[in-house]
């Protein structure tokens, strides 16, 4: 019997705590891990298939060492060649943490 394919969303960022920053923006859920891939250095972002999901947050912050401009450029580079693609709410939507109601 085949097992589902379960899908992969990428977290691109300069170093692990900023990916834990960057799931914690999106409100990402930390007991969704075997659904999401950090990245962290621009050569791992070679092996993913066109069209694979990903979040990134604050670049900004990233520094300007010769490893994290090529992380940032080759992310632009295979989102314009639309190898890569940002997260849309249905991507993000099963990995969300879940919404306490407000009023109880």
């Amino acid at each position: 019997m085949r097992r589902e394919r379960t899908p992969i969303l990428l977290v691109v960022a300069a170093s692990r705590h900023e990916a834990a920053r960057a799931m914690e923006a999106h409100g990402l859920d930390f007991g969704c891990m075997e659904s999401i891939r950090i990245v962290t250095d621009a050569y791992l972002l070679r092996r993913w298939s066109s069209g694979t999901p990903y979040i990134t947050a604050f670049r900004e912050t990233w520094g300007s060492t010769a490893e994290t401009r090529m992380l940032d450029d080759v992310l632009t580079l295979r989102t314009r060649c639309h190898e890569l693609r940002p997260a849309n709410d249905r991507d993000l939507g099963p990995l969300m943490r879940p919404v306490r109601e407000a009023a109880e």
